[in-house]
């Protein structure tokens, strides 16, 4: 074989590699396109995820002293921050100081709702409302309320669309919705999935530069903080792990890679999604029973959700089967099996 001979044959296999992705875009927008068409993005694992975002706030409002969630100070005497933008609308600067519990009311209510499920399009706006005036307004605001306020506002155009009476059902009409309606439920899925990527890429890479990420140690001071440690005896358990080089290295740099591979879980194929939703649900447990964040871990496992258990034919046809709302006549059968999205 001559040099020209082989220098050809090595451009032709590198243009090949390099033109492969683009002969696949085609193919993934006609997928995309008939999953949008044909699967219904309207299922209980959306009505889970809701339920979760408003169980998290709804635990943190009611399991916390009134006192210590809306604290007074110099600053915020009547215990709620109303000097941002727009808080003028929010739920505890409307009644707040001596008729604060109206607030608190009304929050625990329209969240009792939402975790019922009943009336998803209803109780849309009114649950976002809710998750951003909290955030909005608190004067310790959280990690996790930052995250259900802005998933809340996310969810809003796919939730108007929804016709379900509550959210543990499946809609089995959605084959004949409107376009608009099937594009608006997935742009927001597809929203709220970039979001939670954007989440997990930068809690990893913004720890890189944190000495105490670095060495691996961090975790080590965090055990020894008197207002997050853990009870006895985890906490002497966890320092011990903590304070050696092996468990302190492991349980560092892998919370740095886990966090790594749920972002990279936006382009990955459904074996790879279903994998990390348990590996990233057993990791916000553990932060939960480590560190007592039970309402941030909550709202986490409710992003990864959204974020990983995307519509497919499979999920839809064992909901499908699970719930006693007998299929209407004349339905449409749903064709051979399919990822929602293009994954790959």
């Amino acid at each position: 074989m001559t040099f020209a001979t082989r220098t050809a044959q090595t451009r032709a296999a590198i243009d090949a590699a390099l033109m492969a992705p683009l002969r696949s875009i085609p193919a993934a927008v006609a997928v995309a396109e008939r999953g949008i068409r044909e699967i219904t993005p309207f299922t209980p694992v959306l009505g889970a995820a809701r339920s979760l975002l408003a169980l998290a706030t709804l635990l943190t409002i009611v399991a916390t002293p009134h006192g210590q969630l809306f604290f007074r100070s110099v600053n915020y005497p009547d215990g709620v921050t109303c000097d941002r933008p727009f808080s003028a609308i929010s739920l505890f600067c409307v009644w707040r100081g001596d008729t604060g519990g109206i607030a608190v009311a009304v929050a625990v209510i329209v969240l009792l709702a939402v975790v019922s499920g009943i009336l998803p399009a209803v109780t849309a706006v009114p649950h976002w409302w809710v998750a951003w005036s909290f955030n909005m307004s608190s004067p310790i605001p959280d990690g996790g309320d930052q995250v259900s306020a802005v998933l809340t506002l996310l969810l809003i155009p796919i939730l108007l669309v929804d016709r379900r009476r509550h959210h543990w059902q499946i809609d089995r009409g959605y084959a004949s919705r409107a376009p608009v309606a099937k594009v608006m439920a997935y742009t927001s899925l597809v929203l709220c999935a970039i979001q939670v990527c954007v989440i997990y890429f930068h809690a990893a890479v913004g720890k890189f530069p944190v000495e105490e990420w670095a060495n691996g140690t961090v975790l080590w001071y965090w055990f020894q903080d008197p207002t997050f440690a853990p009870a006895e005896p985890l906490r002497t358990l966890m320092l011990w792990v903590a304070g050696s080089a092996a468990g302190g290295a492991v349980l560092t740099y892998g919370s740095l890679l886990i966090e790594l591979l749920l972002a990279f879980a936006l382009v990955a194929g459904p074996r790879y999604r279903a994998v990390m939703l348990v590996i990233g649900s057993l990791f916000h447990l553990g932060i939960a029973v480590c560190f007592g964040l039970w309402s941030f871990s909550a709202t986490m496992v409710a992003a990864l959700l959204l974020y990983l258990a995307r519509p497919s034919r499979a999920a839809v046809a064992t909901a499908a089967t699970a719930s006693p709302i007998p299929q209407p006549v004349g339905a449409p059968e749903a064709a051979p099996d399919s990822d929602m999205l293009p994954s790959r």
